[in-house]
C-alpha cells in the first residue's frame, strides 16, 4: 500500500499528465476488454484484465466489470475529472477488483446490485463524493485491505438493503463527512479497520440491524448509532478522542423497513474494548435497553443519558472495567 506522501505525489503527477495529455482520457469507442485486449476509459471488463499502464483523466466513467470478471491494475491508476464512477460493478456477481489507484471521480468504486464481489488492496483517493459505495441492495461483498482517503462526502457508503457485507482490514480516513455510513442495512460486519479523522462521525449507523463492529481502531470522531438500530454488537473496539453515541432519530422519508416518526436504538451491546480521551465515553439520547459490558473508560465521563423526541433513555445496563 502507498504511504500518505506517496499517494499525494502519485495523484499530483497524474493530474499534471492529464493536463498535458487531456485527450488521452476521451472515451472514443467503448469496447469489451480483457485478456489480450487492453482496457481504456469507458470499457467493459470481461474475463481477466490486467492494466499495463495508467488510464488518465477519464471523461465520465472509468471501467465497468461484467459477471465473474477480474481487474488487476498492478498499482496503475484509473483517474477521472471529478464526475462519474471510477470502477463500477453494476448488478455484477463474483467479480474482483484489486491493486487499483482510483482517484478524482465522483465515486471511486461503486457496487450496485449483484453479489459476492471482492474489492481488495485498492487505493481510493480524492473522489468528490464517495470512496466506495454499496448501493441498490448489493449483498455478500467483501471489502478488504483498501485505503480510502480524502473522500468529499463519505469514505464508504453502505446503502439501504446492502446486507451481509464485510469490511475488513481497511484504512478509512479524512472524509469530508462520515468515514463509514451504514444506512438501513442488516448483517454488516466491520472487522479490524483503522478509521480516523473526517468531518463528522467515524462510523454513522442509522436503522442498522444485527450487525457487528469488531476489533476496529477508531480515532477523533464518534461511533454514532441512530434510529431503529437494534441487535448490533460492538466488540473489543478501541476508540481514542471520541466515544459511542446512541441517539433517537425522527424518520421522515418513509423507508420500507422503518416507520416514520421517532425511533431509538435498543438491544445493542458494547462488549469490552476501550474509550480514551473522549468527553463522554457512552452517551444515550432517547435510547433504551442497551448494554455496556466490560468497557474500559479512561479520561472521560463514563456515561450520560438524556431524553430526546419524547423518548427516555431508560433501562440501559452499564458495567465498566
Amino acid at each position: 500500500m502507498w504511504s500518505r506522501c506517496g499517494w499525494m505525489v502519485r495523484v499530483s503527477l497524474v493530474l499534471v499528465v492529464v493536463g498535458i495529455f487531456a485527450l488521452s482520457g476521451t472515451e472514443v469507442s467503448a469496447k469489451v476488454c480483457g485478456g489480450e485486449i487492453a482496457c481504456a476509459c469507458g470499457d467493459r471488463v470481461a474475463g481477466d484484465a490486467v492494466l499495463e499502464e495508467d488510464l488518465l483523466g477519464c471523461r465520465g466513467n472509468g471501467l465497468r466489470l461484467r459477471e465473474d470478471a477480474t481487474l488487476d491494475c498492478q498499482g496503475h491508476g484509473v483517474t477521472g475529472s471529478g464526475s462519474g464512477w471510477g470502477i463500477t460493478l453494476n448488478r455484477t456477481r463474483g467479480a474482483e477488483v484489486r491493486n487499483c489507484l482510483v482517484a478524482e471521480f465522483a465515486t471511486g468504486i461503486r457496487l450496485r446490485g449483484g453479489s459476492g464481489n471482492l474489492v481488495e488492496a485498492n487505493e481510493v483517493i480524492g473522489n468528490t463524493r464517495y470512496g466506495i459505495e454499496l448501493a441498490q441492495q448489493t449483498v455478500a461483498n467483501r471489502i478488504y485491505q483498501n485505503l480510502v482517503d480524502d473522500s468529499g462526502d463519505e469514505g464508504v457508503h453502505v446503502g439501504s438493503g446492502a446486507d451481509w457485507n464485510i469490511l475488513m482490514h481497511n484504512d478509512i480516513r479524512d472524509s469530508g463527512s462520515e468515514n463509514v455510513y451504514l444506512l438501513d442495512a442488516q448483517h454488516v460486519f466491520l472487522i479490524a479497520n483503522n478509521i480516523s479523522s473526517g468531518g463528522s462521525a467515524a462510523i454513522y449507523m442509522k436503522h442498522v440491524v444485527n450487525s457487528a463492529l469488531i476489533l476496529n481502531s477508531i480515532e477523533d470522531r464518534i461511533v454514532h448509532v441512530r434510529g431503529a438500530s437494534h441487535g448490533n454488537a460492538f466488540v473489543v473496539n478501541f476508540l481514542k478522542g471520541a466515544g459511542y453515541v446512541f441517539d433517537a432519530y425522527n424518520e421522515s422519508s418513509g423507508r420500507a423497513r422503518v416507520a416514520s416518526g421517532w425511533s431509538a436504538p435498543t438491544g445493542n451491546r458494547v462488549i469490552g474494548g476501550r474509550v480514551t480521551g473522549a468527553k463522554t465515553c457512552v452517551r444515550f439520547s432517547g435510547a433504551s435497553s442497551n448494554s455496556v459490558e466490560g468497557l474500559v473508560a479512561e479520561g472521560c465521563t463514563s456515561s450520560r443519558s438524556t431524553t430526546k423526541g419524547g423518548l427516555a433513555a431508560s433501562g440501559n445496563s452499564l458495567s465498566f472495567s
